[in-house]
């Protein structure tokens, strides 16, 4: 980000595994900034992680790292 304006969000090294016969990655080592006064959209396929991540961004999940 440029200017002293810190980010809305900043996530760092975020991962999130479900254990399973199957472990299921969710999340791995994601790095994400969002803008103060941005709109910001967040999009990709199922299964890609949008949910996991905006759980783990209110709070509602832990991660395991980040």
């Amino acid at each position: 980000m440029t200017g002293s304006t810190s980010p809305a969000i900043q996530l760092t090294g975020l991962s999130k595994t479900f254990a399973g016969v199957r472990p299921v990655v969710a999340l791995d080592k994601l790095n994400l900034q969002v803008g103060r006064g941005k709109v910001t959209g967040l999009i990709g396929p199922d299964g890609a992680g949008k949910t996991t991540l905006m759980r783990v961004a209110a709070g509602l999940l832990l991660p395991d790292e980040g």
